[in-house]
């Protein structure tokens, strides 16, 4: 071995990428259940025939070393993880020059992770809300270029299914359109799809008419209201057919929980997969916030005129909000465990869900299910636990404006510190 190979192994950043990369796939992918089990374990095969500071080795290392929990955090790891970040978006700019090395698997997957390294590696603000779109909606244009060719293998139709999962969030949460490119796309593609990923197509195109509803009552036209209600009287319609017509593979089984605590639950949902409790947690979203909206237009609508269907719409949305909501807090221990939603000391990690993908599954539908003035406090107590852990604990800057939001409302209620209880 010549000298320059032993002072790289010797070197602190060396030991701190090899390190990085194990704590990428022990936080975000679960490789040892044999067979795909989450929508980012696309991300194995491809790394395994990946080169040693290629740009999926180098985003890999960037998320691992930004998984940290925030009590671990050290500067010199965040500053060499956003250099890892930096190299990686170098070397994908790089392959984007070259149409048959910007359709492989691996440009489409970094990209994919440079997106997420928006959501865990930064803090909150609207640059690094329009930088995720912007890696989102690149991974989609790259598939539109291999056409039926983008969904041949499992790994590629993972890499679909989180691009427009994250897009889906992303919109709703921002007010903003589902890119046209997106459901060209899935249109393109969906002769491939088997049939549960038909049925997440119905859910993304019900999605795509409410996000049109929301760009449009961003600002109220009164002229437009009672149409707006009746579109969306439609969507919540349809988001009730679709949860009637599921998939057996995204239903829930409800059992009596472990440990109860001084929980508020006495029971849990255990889902088939990871994918099939995604896939319900962003119906919840969707289901939410159209609820939500019909609500606000309702109140703004009993201040110029009402009608006799404005009781019994108002009724009904308050009653989804609430009973979603419920469904939501049910499936935290799923992802969580089942200790006051604290991930308890197991034999094997194969008993746990990744900690970052289950931070990142919940972190929309927690703060969508804890609206103060729709759950009761202990509800809202119990929600704002797991968003602090999500927020610290786990360590996703992210969620750290959505917990002040919510606890903006219930000053007199300042969350326990709970982090000496979670085991990483």
């Amino acid at each position: 071995m010549q000298d320059g190979q032993m002072s790289t192994i010797a070197s602190p950043n060396y030991h701190a990428t090899v390190a990085a990369a194990n704590l990428f796939f022990d936080r975000y992918i679960s490789v040892w259940l044999r067979h795909t089990k989450n929508e980012l374990d696309f991300v194995a095969p491809l790394y395994g025939q990946a080169k040693t500071d290629s740009m999926l080795s180098n985003i890999v290392t960037a998320l691992g070393l930004a998984s940290l929990p925030t009590r671990e955090e050290k500067r010199s790891f965040r500053v060499l993880a956003g250099e890892k970040y930096s190299e990686a978006l170098r070397q994908t700019q790089r392959s984007l020059r070259y149409p048959t090395l910007a359709q492989r698997d691996e440009t489409v997957a970094t990209v994919i992770l440079l997106a997420l390294y928006e959501l865990v590696g930064s803090n909150e603000s609207a640059t690094h809300r329009q930088r995720l779109l912007l890696h989102l909606n690149g991974a989609v244009q790259l598939m539109q270029l291999r056409g039926e060719g983008a969904m041949l293998e499992i790994a590629q139709h993972m890499m679909y299914q989180r691009v427009a999962s994250q897009i889906e969030l992303c919109c709703l949460h921002g007010r903003q359109r589902i890119p046209p490119a997106l459901l060209k796309l899935e249109n393109c593609i969906q002769s491939r799809f088997h049939a549960e990923e038909v049925m997440i197509a119905d859910l993304l195109h019900i999605a795509a008419r409410l996000c049109e509803v929301l760009v449009s009552t961003e600002v109220v036209d009164p002229a437009s209201i009672a149409t707006n209600i009746e579109i969306l009287a439609a969507i919540e319609g349809d988001l009730s057919t679709w949860f009637d017509q599921r998939s057996p593979r995204f239903c829930a089984e409800r059992m009596p929980l472990c440990s109860r605590g001084d929980m508020f639950l006495q029971h849990k949902d255990v889902y088939h997969n990871d994918i099939g409790a995604s896939v319900m947690t962003r119906y919840r979203c969707v289901r939410i916030t159209a609820n939500e909206e019909i609500l606000r237009l309702l109140e703004i609508k009993s201040g110029l005129a009402s009608s006799q269907d404005d009781e019994p719409r108002c009724t009904h949305a308050h009653v989804c909000i609430l009973a979603i909501s419920e469904d939501i807090a049910y499936s935290l221990p799923y992802f969580f465990g089942d200790n006051a939603g604290l991930r308890e000391p197991r034999g094997h990690a194969s008993a746990c869900r990744p900690l970052m993908y289950s931070g990142l599954s919940c972190l929309m539908p927690i703060y969508l299910a804890s609206n103060p003035t729709r759950v009761s406090n202990s509800m809202f107590r119990w929600m704002m636990g797991h968003l602090e852990i999500i927020a610290y604990d786990i360590g996703i800057p992210q969620a750290r404006p959505l917990l002040q939001e919510r606890l903006a409302s219930r000053p007199e209620w300042p969350i326990r510190n709970i982090s000496s209880m979670l085991v990483t």
